[in-house]
């Protein structure tokens, strides 16, 4: 998994263990949830469906929820996600498919190509590039 996808994996996960906390692992039935949260609510559902890692998991979501500032624990959480998509050579696309599917991921393919969810200013590239009459 690519660097971008994992960074937005891990908000929507950071997001959904921090303002449900523990109940997030009880409550991933509530996938339809909106926002960050519920992002993260589905992408927990899918990730906990890889059995060889899910206690691991559970414990990791678990003391993120309880220490959500804690770095340590966040990056125990990013290596059980790391161990689950090592176990499951499926789970890589569907987690891209509900990154993909909230609008989460943008991507921008080609020399010199920007990707931008909302803007509005101005985007320039390229060489020497010059803007005028900007107030």
């Amino acid at each position: 998994m690519d660097g971008p996808t994992m960074d937005a994996l891990m908000t929507a996960l950071m997001a959904a263990a921090r303002k449900v906390g523990g109940k997030v692992l009880t409550r991933s039935e509530d996938a339809a949830a909106d926002g960050l949260t519920g992002l993260g609510k589905r992408l927990l559902a899918r990730l906990r469906k890889v059995d060889a890692t899910r206690p691991a998991l559970d414990q990791a979501v678990a003391d993120v929820a309880q220490f959500p500032e804690d770095e340590d624990f966040q990056a125990a959480l990013r290596g059980q996600v790391k161990k689950a998509l090592k176990a499951d050579l499926q789970l890589e696309a569907d987690l891209g498919e509900l990154l993909k599917a909230a609008g989460t991921l943008v991507h921008a393919e080609g020399e010199r190509s920007v990707a931008v969810q909302h803007n509005s200013g101005i985007i320039v590239t390229g060489n020497d590039a010059t803007i005028n009459g900007l107030r």
